[in-house]
């Protein structure tokens, strides 16, 4: 009984244990649970933390460049004020009128501009003090340019051809109705202008002049009129007027100009300032020497004249515009050679001894002559088809059969765009450039409209006087002795009057 008693005392005191035991696991589970979630909680505390440190961090440093920044231009802005001052009180220039005088005179000693050139800057010197008065120069603001560029495109084209507009003020003229106005490429080339006259006077620190207040001024997209080469239709209509149908013309650049553009591929002015020392022969070939009378340059030349004759100066448009040109079969066919002879022995100097350089040169008088005949003929687009026209169509012709460019521009005048032809390909083969110029020939329907010079009558003959300044020239002894002459003669003159 006791040993039975014991043995449930004994099974009693190990569930006992067991289930202590068991106790105890299950504590030790849930404090594991317990420390883990605490371990996580404050890791999550911690990052918690460090984030919003780190946000305090970026908060504050986002401060701090924004206080900088503000400090920055706070200082730009008191440096802006500071020359603004500093320019309110720098010493006025000279007046834009003394400025413009300078710069003229600079340019006219300089020998860089043509008449024509002056004109022009005389006339924007007159219309830039009336638009905006004759004040210092370094008074001139960027404003003044913005608002005197929208008046000049409000400038009647050619107002000193018109009476009614000659003395009007610059006010005045942009508020007349009626006219055509100065076009958008004239306007970009004036204000272009006028920022090279103020880059020149930015280098005179006596003007005191701090920027250029014109640049940047040009208008960035000009509709320019494209020129046009003349069809067949246009030779027609231009050869068939009644000169060449009577045979006759007043004067021999009536005949000789179109034929001679044609067929050469010269400028007006190219044709129109020809000495008869500019014909001459190279390898046998008949060739015409061609210097052009441009705007940009001048060159003073005497290029191997056969005859020994001395060549006067020659305006040239671009540094490739001294050339020899073959004269070509047509023209030869016509007479020109022959013509050129005539006049020698007649005693004239030049090609076309009528006309006289004038402002734009000798071809002043031809190309208002032309513009008359070609709407005489029928030929409408003033701008479009010109004189120049002749040339396009005789580069135009040769382009069309695939001649090289270079070859083409030999006889042109033109820069090839390239070193080895603008530089060293000055010994051009001249026989080479007559298959050039001999490539193209006149059309049947034209040929047969213009006659040999032979057939041809000059109704006006040309006022006998002193041989051109292209011309022959008198040698240094001769002019000495001719002035010696003449002083003598006057002081004979001078005591026969005081003894009288």
């Amino acid at each position: 009984m006791d040993r039975e008693k014991m043995l449930r005392e004994l099974e009693r005191a190990r569930a006992s244990v067991a289930a202590h035991e068991e106790r105890e696991a299950t504590d030790a589970a849930e404090f594991q649970t317990w420390a883990t979630e605490r371990a996580t909680a404050r890791a999550v505390e911690q990052a918690v933390g460090e984030t919003r440190a780190l946000a305090r961090e970026v908060v504050t440093e986002q401060h701090r460049s924004n206080a900088r920044r503000r400090q920055e231009v706070e200082a730009a802005h008191s440096q802006h004020v500071v020359a603004v001052v500093k320019g309110l009180q720098v010493q006025p220039g000279p007046l834009l009128s003394v400025c413009m005088a300078a710069f003229m005179r600079h340019k006219q000693s300089t020998r860089a501009w043509a008449p024509k050139t002056k004109e022009r800057w005389e006339f924007m010197a007159r219309v830039m003090t009336e638009a905006m008065g004759d004040r210092p120069i370094n008074h001139y603001t960027d404003e003044d340019m913005t608002v005197f560029l929208e008046a000049l495109r409000l400038y009647p084209a050619n107002a000193q051809k018109f009476p009614a507009l000659k003395g009007l003020p610059f006010s005045a003229l942009i508020e007349v109705e009626g006219y055509d106005r100065l076009s958008e490429g004239t306007v970009s080339d004036h204000m272009g202008r006028i920022s090279g006259f103020f880059k020149w006077a930015r280098n005179k620190p006596a003007y005191y002049l701090q920027h250029n207040p014109a640049e940047g001024k040009t208008i960035k997209q000009v509709s320019r009129v494209k020129r046009r080469p003349f069809t067949d239709a246009h030779l027609v209509a231009l050869f068939s007027h009644e000169n060449f149908a009577a045979q006759r013309f007043m004067h021999p650049h009536y005949f000789w100009l179109m034929p001679m553009a044609l067929l050469t591929g010269m400028r007006l002015n190219e044709l129109c300032q020809l000495t008869l020392t500019d014909f001459i022969k190279v390898d046998g070939v008949d060739v015409i020497r061609c210097a052009d009378l441009g705007d940009d340059e001048a060159d003073v030349g005497a290029a191997g004249a056969s005859d020994g004759a001395e060549v006067a100066e020659k305006r040239r448009k671009n540094p490739n515009a001294t050339r020899r040109v073959p004269v070509h079969a047509e023209l030869i066919r016509l007479g020109l050679i022959r013509w050129v002879e005539r006049l020698r022995e007649t005693g004239e100097a030049q090609l076309f001894p009528e006309l006289h350089a004038g402002r734009d040169g000798h071809g002043q008088a031809p190309s208002k002559w032309f513009g008359k005949y070609r709407k005489a003929c029928g030929i409408k687009g003033d701008r479009v088809y010109v004189f120049h026209s002749f040339r396009h169509a005789f580069i135009s012709g040769r382009m069309n059969l695939n001649i090289a460019q270079h070859r083409i521009a030999a006889v042109a005048g033109h820069e090839t765009g390239l070193i080895t032809g603008d530089t060293y390909w000055g010994d051009r083969d001249v026989l080479s450039l007559v298959e050039v110029v001999n490539a193209v020939g006149l059309p049947e329907a034209v040929q047969a409209l213009i006659p040999t010079v032979e057939q041809v009558t000059f109704t006006k003959k040309p006022a006998r006087r002193p041989p051109s300044r292209l011309g022959a020239r008198k040698s240094r002894e001769q002019r000495v002795s001719d002035a010696t002459e003449r002083a003598a003669r006057n002081a004979a003159k001078k005591a026969g009057t005081a003894a009288t």
